[in-house]
């Protein structure tokens, strides 16, 4: 992957550079054509969307009234004619509305599959900051590509025109943004390709210190891309520990809830895991035990109640009902983990700091949402991107006949605690640590050592 700067005087390699360059443009050309879809056909695609929100999902009107409701989808407006990206792009502002994070939408398999073997992808990590996009990390070959760089556009298209669409289109719960942003900090080559679609060259405006630049990068293969960013991964297990004996001190990791998820990818058994670390942390004589939970985005909830039990020594709820819909009103109904569960007979009665982010979502919003419950723990991070109160999951999964778009859509509430309308956010750090742009690239966890550091001072 070569990256030209045309700001310069180009050189002889630079010549046979841009020859590439101009090849694979002239190739792309030639490359099979996307698909298109009629207006009409983008209508009968969201009324299909419209009636299986109405029917299935509990949530619906949680964040939204009705009358909002109806509105969106009578007045979105819709080309006469629209691409894949563009019908992706209508279909998806539908999150924005609903606000609820396991409502997901992705495009068709068929151009997902093409993207994932054939088409080339944006080769950097970019980090949002809420107001500009950085460069972080570049996977290309290219050298004099800076972290840290402020990336002004991508393709013509202004950085904050590009996040402000993928935003629309993303799943949060309720109006906390936390989660798409985690996620376009960590997956944005992934979300990009689905607002705007994969292309062989990427060019950028780009400013360093004061000094800008136009700068064209070729895409790379997903495969590719892949195995530079998984090489870049420090630690190769989910959950694991660290000892400070000097202060005591244990640092437990918990990156996924999910059985299967951790036998295949991980080769660990949730059970056997936190059954030999409590054991441990028990012999050691531990005081102070840091869990991190960051980038944990969920999982089987008897897991979550398996490390609750060593924490907390009174009986406890994960949630408190589940409830469906039944022809438009909510009932309540069955669910995993319901009831009161039992304390272990030997649990850990230390200091407990729970590190948290945009990224702890899902069960990990729950598991947090009880031991604030309880007060049984100090927060440190961010908000996390799972609500603290309610949420939905169970999904329907529906494909809408005209584009193939792919439809999570959840069928199931979960209240994990009494709420009023007005507290429908994440569980919220008791000390708010924000992360910073060199930080990131330097790669220095500020949050962790803030936990080290109320312990060892």
């Amino acid at each position: 992957m070569k990256f030209i700067n045309l700001d310069t005087t180009i050189n002889q390699n630079e010549m046979k550079n841009l020859y590439t360059l101009l090849m694979l443009g002239i190739a792309s050309i030639g490359f099979s054509q996307s698909k298109s879809f009629t207006k009409l056909q983008v209508e009968e695609d969201l009324s299909i969307l419209k009636d299986n929100l109405k029917t299935f999902h509990p949530n619906l009107f949680l964040y939204s009234s009705s009358e909002d409701f109806e509105s969106f989808f009578n007045e979105i407006d819709i080309p006469e004619n629209a691409s894949e990206q563009e019908a992706y792009q209508i279909i998806s502002s539908a999150s924005s509305l609903i606000k609820d994070g396991h409502t997901m939408f992705y495009p068709d398999t068929w151009l997902i599959s093409k993207h994932n073997l054939s088409h080339h992808f944006i080769p950097l990590k970019v980090y949002w900051d809420g107001l500009s996009l950085y460069l972080v990390e570049n996977y290309s070959e290219v050298k004099d590509l800076k972290a840290g760089s402020k990336i002004n556009s991508i393709n013509g298209l202004p950085s904050s025109k590009i996040i402000n669409r993928m935003m629309t289109g993303m799943m949060r719960d309720g109006d906390n943004i936390q989660y798409p942003i985690w996620v376009i900090n960590n997956y944005f080559f992934e979300y990009y390709s689905y607002f705007f679609g994969c292309k062989e060259l990427y060019t950028f405006d780009l400013e360093f210190e004061g000094s800008e630049r136009k700068a064209t990068v070729v895409g790379m293969l997903k495969a590719d891309l892949l195995e530079r960013v998984n090489g870049k991964v420090e630690n190769k297990k989910a959950i694991y520990t660290e000892y400070d004996m000097q202060n005591k001190l244990a640092i437990l990791t918990i990156k996924d809830w999910h059985d299967a998820l951790l036998k295949k990818y991980y080769e660990q058994n949730f059970k056997k895991e936190i059954t030999k670390i409590f054991e441990q942390i028990d012999k050691q004589g531990i005081e102070h035990l840091i869990l991190d939970l960051r980038n944990n985005q969920g999982g089987d909830l008897k897991n979550s109640k398996l490390v609750l039990s060593y924490l907390l020594n009174v009986p406890f709820r994960l949630v408190e009902e589940y409830k469906v819909l039944d022809y438009g009103t909510l009932v309540n109904t069955k669910g995993p983990e319901l009831g009161i569960h039992k304390p272990k007979s030997k649990t850990f009665d230390g200091d407990l700091y729970v590190l948290i982010n945009g990224g702890s979502f899902s069960n990990t919003s729950i598991f947090s949402s009880v031991l604030k419950k309880h007060n049984r723990a100090t927060f440190i991070g961010t908000e996390t991107g799972g609500s603290e109160y309610v949420l939905a999951a169970y999904t329907k999964n529906i494909v809408l006949p005209n584009s193939k778009i792919q439809v999570e859509i959840p069928t199931k509430q979960f209240l994990i605690k009494d709420y009023s309308i007005k507290e429908l956010s994440g569980v919220k750090a008791d000390h708010p640590i924000e992360l910073n742009l060199s930080s990131i690239i330097d790669k220095k966890d500020e949050q962790k050592e803030f936990a080290k550091g109320l312990i060892t001072n």
